[in-house]
């Protein structure tokens, strides 16, 4: 077993804990404002490396708003640009991603929540090769996860996801991954790297 899928499972396996060992009401955010730094399950999916070259599945800036002690609404978006050179003609790739989510909230401990994010996403890259517009592509997640949430001051907040992402790709990005129509993808660890998916809140 490689070193990421170990660390993947110990993420997934320490989160399922927590979902198990919880008490059953959520530390009471009701009606704050966040934002912070965040990324969706679905950014990353793995449909391809080329869309690892254009930005795809890094963080973006997550707004959140909880809109009762058991539940927390976000939108996450975020932009890569990529200008350059790449072993051949100039190149311009613009890449956006957007996740709307909602995010049931249960209590582990007063300064530990444990979340559970049901989103969708709208992921999407323009190509420019040597000038040439090469047209839009999109694909669309769909994820479910476990996001244990830390408080670490009472205005700072850390966390870490892991999930289930299902993603389908529209006829040009599946025709530019070599397919004849639509690519179906699933991922179950959704985007997650050496710490999960890991990110900060600022509540206000």
């Amino acid at each position: 077993m490689g070193t990421r899928t170990l660390t993947r499972t110990l993420v997934s396996s320490l989160a399922l804990w927590a979902l198990f060992g919880g008490t059953a009401e959520a530390k009471d955010n009701s009606g704050r404002f966040g934002i912070g730094v965040e990324s969706a399950l679905g950014f990353g999916a793995p449909l391809g490396e080329d869309l690892v070259f254009l930005g795809l599945g890094v963080p973006g800036i997550s707004l959140d708003y909880h809109v009762s002690a058991g539940l927390q609404l976000q939108a996450i978006v975020g932009v890569a640009m990529v200008t350059g050179i790449d072993d051949g003609p100039d190149r311009r790739d613009t890449g956006w991603q957007l996740a709307l989510r909602a995010i049931p909230t249960i209590q582990l401990s007063e300064e530990v929540n444990l979340g559970i994010p049901l989103g969708f996403g709208i992921v999407g890259f323009r190509s420019k090769p040597d000038g040439v517009d090469a047209g839009t592509a999109r694909f669309y997640t769909f994820e479910a996860g476990v996001r244990p949430e830390w408080f670490v001051h009472e205005r700072l907040s850390i966390f870490t996801s892991v999930g289930v992402v299902f993603a389908i790709t529209d006829e040009d990005l599946g025709s530019s991954l070599g397919a004849t129509d639509r690519v179906i993808s699933a991922d179950f660890f959704g985007n997650a790297g050496l710490l999960g998916n890991a990110g900060f809140h600022f509540w206000f």
